[in-house]
């Protein structure tokens, strides 16, 4: 069981040291019929994403981990064990920062390619992404839509883990997602839809510490070069988006969730870590479609 004390002193450390995360969009918030040409969608969203390995690596580190980095230059050589728990846990809060995004979507029919295809463009002031559905199927009636759709993330400027007096490292990210999208619409007043999905995240993460911090490391992360901060930086999503989209065109109330398992097992300094998660990110707000 989790001492509470240790785990709230951590959680204070980590949130002092690692201010800005990466978490990606999860967001979909689009029915799978694709928008006809010139017809727009315009949404405002508030999303969230909670991955389970970052209160994991919180509860499990020990009270160590907040000693070895008081003094920082002036303190005593940390020992290995403890700078890769320091690590692993910031690195946790760095990639999976829990928390809530304000998003704003445009999407814009493009062309009557097979049963249409949209093209749309999100940005939540630190993931920007770009996104196409290609429409490949609709019931006679109208009612079942079958797409596809493939989006591109980048993660706006190299953001470092730092403190006021510390920085850790540096890191970019890029996102690959994949997704295939069901859904039924009634009356264009109603529209659900089922997402199975897949996401490749790249990570490069790169050590940038101060000389008087490394003073005090062991001689072999010493030695190491600032790439070998972590290595084997792909993770890998598998999981499904679940949405609805409700209102009278052109205002729509449009609620979501996507719920997703993470495969994640890089190699710290060699050594390897365990990152698999589960994530669930909700998601609601406004759309305009006209």
């Amino acid at each position: 069981m989790p001492n509470p004390t240790k785990t709230t002193n951590l959680v204070a450390l980590i949130s002092a040291l690692f201010l800005v995360g990466c978490s990606s969009s999860f967001t979909n918030m689009t029915p799978a019929k694709a928008l006809k040409p010139g017809h727009v969608q315009a949404s405002l969203t508030v999303a969230s994403t909670a991955h389970s390995t970052a209160l994991d690596k919180t509860s499990e580190a020990t009270d160590a981990l907040k000693n070895s980095v008081n003094g920082f230059g002036d303190g005593p050589d940390i020992p290995e064990p403890d700078y890769r728990d320091i690590v692993e846990v910031g690195s946790s809060w760095l990639l999976f920062t829990p928390g809530a995004t304000v998003e704003i979507m445009g999407r814009i029919g493009v062309v009557e390619l097979l049963e249409g295809l949209d093209v749309g463009f999100r940005y939540d002031f630190n993931v920007a992404k770009g996104d196409a559905k290609l429409q490949v199927f609709e019931s006679s009636d109208g009612v079942f839509a079958l797409a596809v759709q493939g989006g591109y993330a980048y993660h706006t400027g190299s953001v470092d883990i730092v403190s006021d007096y510390l920085k850790l490292a540096e890191w970019t990210r890029q996102d690959l997602d994949f997704l295939v999208s069901a859904g039924l619409s009634y009356k264009d007043n109603i529209h659900f839809w089922f997402a199975p999905r897949l996401m490749v995240s790249f990570v490069d993460v790169q050590q940038a510490l101060p000389d008087e911090f490394v003073s005090r490391l062991p001689a072999e992360i010493r030695a190491a070069g600032p790439d070998e901060l972590i290595r084997n930086e792909t993770m890998y999503y598998y999981g499904a988006t679940l949405g609805t989209m409700l209102g009278w065109r052109p205002f729509y109330f449009t609620l979501e969730v996507t719920i997703m398992s993470l495969a994640f097992e890089p190699e710290i300094y060699g050594e390897p870590a365990d990152f698999d998660s589960f994530v669930i990110a909700p998601a609601g707000g406004f759309s305009l479609m006209w």
